[in-house]
């Protein structure tokens, strides 16, 4: 019989100390819970901070090769310029040597028919001296 008294005190202890220690456990499993969730958490954001990271490294490399590009286009766009006023200056020169030698041409033609024409006199004198 004290060994069924005990048995019973044995089970109404175990019971009220199952009562006790269940809110216990429940809290425990819910902070254990909360802790991985956090620790979860925290390695997301770990994970995204390093991404924003290599995102904005990224976004600075392609900023510093835009400006490169502008730079680059800048230079050429001056480049262009220089050359097509370049272009222009010597298109006049061409048209101002064309004039220049078609005044040129005129003036040989006529310094031409100006030999032939004393040519053709200082002919008649001889001529007319030796003849």
């Amino acid at each position: 019989m004290e060994t069924q008294n005990q048995n019973e005190i044995r089970k109404v202890v175990r019971e009220v100390i199952q009562e006790a220690l269940a809110p216990v456990e429940a809290r425990l499993a819910k902070t254990v819970t909360d802790e991985k969730l956090d620790a979860a958490f925290d390695h997301q954001a770990a994970l995204i901070q390093q991404e924003f990271r290599q995102i904005n490294q990224r976004i600075t490399a392609l900023e510093a090769r835009v400006a490169k590009l502008e730079e680059a286009t800048r230079l050429l766009k001056n480049d262009v310029g220089n050359a097509f006023s370049r272009l222009e200056k010597t298109s006049d020169n061409i048209a101002e040597l064309t004039v220049t030698t078609k005044r040129h041409r005129v003036d040989q033609i006529t310094l031409q028919e100006r030999i032939e024409e004393l040519e053709a006199r200082v002919a008649q004198l001889e001529a007319a001296r030796h003849g």
